[in-house]
């Protein structure tokens, strides 16, 4: 019965957002929220499972901060290693990895191309026009 709480953690930025519907300024959360979830998965107690059930938020979330990242945005580095925790190989992740090596690079860009490299070809194919960069 855990899930849902740790979901709505990751995903519900309006519940943790830095201003009120009224404009009215309130502590920036979301990140740090969902650092503090993270920091919970990637504890050595806690099973490999609740990191599979979390990787596709885990990942959403990836995507938007790899584009969009500012004050307050959740630490790239702690949701790659959700993302490696979970040793999921789903093709919904192959777009924001792509992304974090075109445009982040270095260090970052060397864990996406990781995590790539364990996917079959077939499942790299269609973005081959999209090619990673050596």
């Amino acid at each position: 019965m855990l899930l849902p709480y740790l979901l709505r953690a990751l995903l519900d930025q309006e519940a943790f957002r830095p201003f009120g519907r009224d404009g009215e300024k309130r502590f920036p959360m979301w990140g740090s929220n969902v650092e503090g979830v993270c920091y919970w998965l990637m504890d050595e107690a806690v099973g490999k499972v609740y990191a599979r059930c979390c990787c596709a938020a885990v990942t959403f979330i990836l995507s938007q901060v790899v584009l969009l990242q500012g004050p307050g945005s959740p630490d790239i580095d702690l949701l790659l290693d959700v993302v490696e925790k979970a040793e999921e190989q789903d093709t919904y992740m192959i777009p924001p990895l792509l992304a974090l090596i075109k445009r982040r690079g270095g260090e970052l860009g060397e864990r996406a191309r990781k995590l790539l490299s364990a996917f079959k070809p077939e499942a790299l194919a269609p973005y081959r026009l999209w090619a990673i960069p050596e």
